[in-house]
């Protein structure tokens, strides 16, 4: 699935590299069978999504910090 990016609009062909924000609810568990850890992802949604270009200036830190002060 094609997608664009979310700043600079360019085109992302499905099967390329991209960066992106999403917001996952998860559940961890232990498969005591096995011997590991399970992780299911119940519901994922992509926030922001940004081509290479755009996403190696991308600061993650930043982005950490305004969130973590909109609590």
């Amino acid at each position: 699935m094609d997608q664009h990016c979310d700043k600079c609009k360019k085109l992302i062909k499905h099967g390329s590299n991209y960066v992106t924000i999403t917001r996952e609810i998860e559940h961890f568990s232990d498969d005591l069978q096995e011997g590991s850890e399970v992780v299911s992802v119940i519901d994922a949604e992509q926030i922001i999504i940004l081509c290479t270009t755009c996403g190696d200036n991308f600061k993650a830190s930043k982005v950490k910090q305004i969130i973590t002060q909109s609590f």
